[in-house]
């Protein structure tokens, strides 16, 4: 069976007529900014990348594409607990390879995420008071869940299943999703330029099991919001471990 045309609005299908093609360039064009930012130290700023992504399913696509992305009322909504806690446990399971192949060192993928907001004693200030914890949780659990699984998982799969199918697709939207993750972990700037950790290669291989876990979670729930949910308890985990694991 062929896999459906992703439902352009009708101005963007007259500009690209192939829209994996047009969504590749778009991903590459909000990579650079992400990598810019985070690179910079300027972290916070990607939140306005998240929220684009937010609203990309709107201007680009019709109310037919939108449900073609999953943004639609999930069809086993069990899976969305299901899926919440496979994120956390993924998230744990992260750790614990990092921590076995490198200890807390600065090739482990999380001390990269913690680098991004431990400034002073926040963490120490923080750790006690569980409620105050996920309060700080919080916008993680959202904008990047929301956004990526909107691009990542909705878009651009879609997009690659017209033009490889659903298997090939996944592979390579998480293909995308592992290298622009770089930015957060892996690629570091400093006064000699830039440079590669010895552990963004197994960085970017996980980051590709976690998008696959995200598609598999999509898959199950009927939904993108099955993916959001499974991304949130993904980050909700990852912050759990830097906080009451790495100190």
């Amino acid at each position: 069976m062929q896999p459906s045309v992703l439902q352009l609005k009708p101005f963007w299908k007259k500009l690209f007529p192939q829209s994996w093609t047009f969504i590749a360039m778009l991903a590459i064009l909000l990579a650079i900014p992400r990598f810019a930012l985070v690179l910079n130290g300027n972290y916070n700023a990607i939140i306005i990348i998240f929220v684009f992504m937010w609203l990309i399913p709107f201007l680009l696509l019709t109310n037919q594409g939108r449900k073609q992305i999953g943004l639609i009322k999930p069809s086993r909504p069990v899976w969305l607990i299901w899926g919440f806690l496979l994120g956390i446990a993924g998230a744990v399971f992260l750790y614990w390879i990092g921590y076995s192949l490198y200890g807390n060192t600065d090739n482990h993928w999380y001390t990269s995420v913690m680098n991004t907001f431990n400034r002073g004693t926040i963490i120490q200030d923080i750790r006690p008071n569980y409620l105050f914890f996920l309060l700080f949780a919080l916008p993680t659990m959202i904008f990047s869940p929301i956004g990526e699984e909107f691009f990542f998982r909705g878009i651009m799969q879609e997009a690659f299943a017209e033009k490889w199918g659903a298997k090939i697709s996944t592979f390579a939207e998480a293909t995308f999703f592992g290298i622009t993750h770089l930015a957060h972990h892996g690629l570091m700037a400093t006064a000699f330029g830039y440079r590669l950790l010895p552990s963004a290669f197994p960085w970017v291989l996980l980051m590709m099991a976690v998008s696959i876990l995200l598609s598999s979670v999509r898959t199950q729930t009927g939904s993108i919001w099955g993916a959001v949910l499974c991304h949130a308890g993904f980050n909700l985990g990852m912050m759990w471990c830097i906080f009451y694991l790495m100190n």
